[in-house]
């Protein structure tokens, strides 16, 4: 829903969020699109009537304004009178037979006639008058409905804007790569899996990687830079629990010495030993144990990140917390 608190946090939010709040802007969309519909019918209904109701003003007006100049009846004979002699001057132009322009000037006297009715005899001045009086009313009342219904409309369009809002950043975090380094199944990893998932964090934080692997890639799996800082990196996955000796430890730092890095890093999803922390401390390697990889993943150690960088003999990571 719209009222609802959504932690927009990589790694917090579930598919069922993104569910619940596409559930919700297709609810809120069904219920626009029939207020709409609704809305759409009333103003075309109002429309209508007030078409209608002009055209019997104008109608209730201009037989006013004829009585006051000549009369209704006097208009009347003044149209009939015309239309006869119209019709007796084209039946003589046409050289018309007496027997057909009398037929023709009685025809043009009877449709004369409707007309003449239509325009100031039917329906009455009393039957116009209350006719335009219901519509009024009517019209009135739809302008009313329609006032409420409006404003349910816009309230409705930008709830689901602020909904359709949500559900879009939701779904861009449940599909970042950040969202899934955090989600993945980073614990059960191991060799070639670990090594790639640690190059795609450091890859997040902004580094260049390249995994190197192999039997002779001298104690490094992958490779990350940024600006002038060579990072070697050693990935241990242990899904069983096994903690990381000092020998690798010491193996990563011959690592960084032969590929001439600035710094030596050892990622693991399990632990590290005393001794590895003794190790770490002497020579400066900078250790992230499983309990800090989310942290690691949401670049809040500082001192991993591409733009400050522990000096070289010093970690804050090389000690048990």
């Amino acid at each position: 829903m719209v009222n609802m608190k959504y932690d927009f946090e990589p790694g917090k939010v579930t598919q069922t969020d993104v569910q619940q709040a596409r559930n919700e802007l297709e609810n809120i969309g069904n219920r626009l699109r029939d207020m709409g519909k609704e809305l759409d019918s009333c103003q075309r209904h109002g429309l209508k009537i007030e078409s209608e109701l002009n055209v019997f003003r104008w109608i209730l007006k201009s037989r006013l304004s004829l009585d006051k100049l000549l009369t209704r009846l006097g208009c009347s004979v003044i149209i009939i009178t015309v239309l006869t002699g119209v019709c007796v001057i084209c039946a003589v132009a046409s050289s018309q037979s007496i027997d057909a322009t009398v037929l023709a000037v009685i025809l043009v006297l009877f449709l004369g006639g409707i007309l003449d009715f239509l325009l100031f005899y039917f329906p009455s001045d009393t039957t116009l008058r209350s006719q335009i009086l219901e519509d009024e009313t009517y019209l009135i009342e739809t302008q009313d409905y329609l006032r409420p219904l409006q404003n349910q409309v816009a309230t409705l369009r930008e709830q689901y804007n602020k909904t359709n809002s949500v559900y879009q950043r939701l779904k861009n975090v449940v599909e970042s790569r950040l969202h899934h380094l955090l989600t993945c199944d980073w614990r059960s990893m191991q060799g070639d899996d670990f090594e790639q998932f640690v190059s795609d964090i450091f890859r997040e934080l902004g580094y260049r990687t390249e995994i190197i692997g192999g039997s002779s890639d001298h104690g490094v799996d992958v490779l990350a830079t940024s600006d002038q800082r060579l990072l070697a990196i050693q990935a241990k996955g242990y899904p069983s629990g096994n903690a990381v000796s000092n020998g690798v430890v010491l193996k990563v730092i011959g690592g960084m010495t032969y590929y001439r890095c600035t710094h030596a890093v050892v990622v693991t999803s399990s632990r590290f030993t005393k001794p590895a922390y003794e190790a770490a401390k002497r020579t400066g390697c900078i250790l992230i144990d499983g309990r800090q990889i989310p942290n690691l993943i949401g670049g809040k150690i500082s001192a991993l990140h591409p733009l400050s960088m522990p000096q070289h003999g010093r970690s804050p990571f090389s000690s048990r917390n």
